[in-house]
């Protein structure tokens, strides 16, 4: 077997056939098991973590200590989040909207500082929060990743859960798409294998309707994919534009509150997020192309900035 099918098998591997096996568990056991109504909303949470956990865990591998790279805060960052969001799916009644804004305000402040955290050597000392507001997409990235994780958990409290995770997926896959062609593949991988286990729940519960989406799920999702994004931006050089429309993407779960049955709500919830997804594809598209003519040098390289 020469390299290249090797480095072909070990991409199926661990971008997708892992990633759907971990996400997949959890419903398989719970179904073997008769899960009851109190542990559903905790089976669509700890499906999308074990899928993304492992995305992570096969693509860039087990994080060390202290951590050597600033992407393996984003692995932290979905344990966070969606442990956190598992937590508030057990609060009897309901948590409310301040509730999920509050876990979300924690989770996104601490993790998105860490992530960004080898860069600061780079920002000026005097007037760190304006010089950041000004001149980083920062606070803005963190406002829009709020905004997502809000409107991606509305929508999975009242629109079937394939509506309201498919959009998710869809910018999952538009973000592999983007950071591969603004230069990490391997970025690109990992956003690709995470999209792919998002993805595998939404199918999953709309053939099994007992498989539901609760805070936990969401809060996983959009964390990870706001990261890796943001990772892309900052340490991948993934114009700024193109990182706002795929945080923004996931928005499209809205659409699943409209329709009369399931599927006309996933097709309104993709058709919503295809359009800021194939936007940031097209406009990475764009300016790679446009960065290859001014570099008459012809080399290619990748960006890594994120070694702490």
């Amino acid at each position: 077997m020469d390299a290249a099918t090797k480095t072909q098998i070990s991409g199926l591997v661990f971008t997708v056939l892992l990633p759907v096996a971990a996400a997949a568990l959890p419903i398989v056991v719970a179904r073997k098991l008769k899960a009851g109504a109190a542990e559903r909303p905790l089976l669509g949470g700890l499906a999308v973590l074990a899928g993304l956990v492992t995305a992570h865990l096969g693509v860039v591998g087990w994080p060390g200590w202290p951590l050597g790279d600033a992407h393996h805060w984003v692995l932290l960052a979905v344990i966070g989040a969606g442990g956190l969001g598992l937590l508030v799916d057990q609060l009897r009644p309901p948590a409310r909207p301040l509730v999920v804004g509050v876990v979300a305000l924690v989770v996104l402040g601490f993790f998105t500082w860490r992530l960004l955290a080898p860069l600061a050597g780079l920002w000026e000392p005097k007037g760190v929060l304006p010089q950041l507001s000004q001149s980083a997409w920062v606070l803005d990235a963190g406002l829009m990743m709020l905004v997502a994780w809000l409107g991606v958990d509305h929508a999975a409290r009242h629109a079937p859960a394939p509506a309201a995770l498919a959009p998710v997926a869809l910018a999952f896959a538009a973000s592999a798409g983007a950071i591969v062609v603004s230069g990490s593949a391997i970025i690109g991988q990992l956003a690709g294998a995470m999209g792919i286990a998002v993805a595998l729940v939404g199918v999953a519960a709309w053939r099994w309707p007992d498989v539901r989406v609760g805070h936990g799920a969401v809060g996983a999702a959009v964390v990870g994919l706001g990261l890796v994004v943001s990772y892309g931006h900052f340490y991948v050089d993934m114009p700024r534009p193109v990182a706002g429309l795929l945080v923004l993407a996931p928005l499209g779960a809205l659409g699943g509150l409209l329709g009369a049955r399931t599927w006309q709500k996933v097709a309104l919830a993709l058709a919503l997020a295809a359009v800021p997804a194939g936007l940031a594809v097209w406009l990475a598209k764009q300016a790679d192309a446009a960065a290859m003519e001014e570099d008459t040098g012809g080399g290619e390289y990748e960006y890594d900035y994120g070694s702490l």
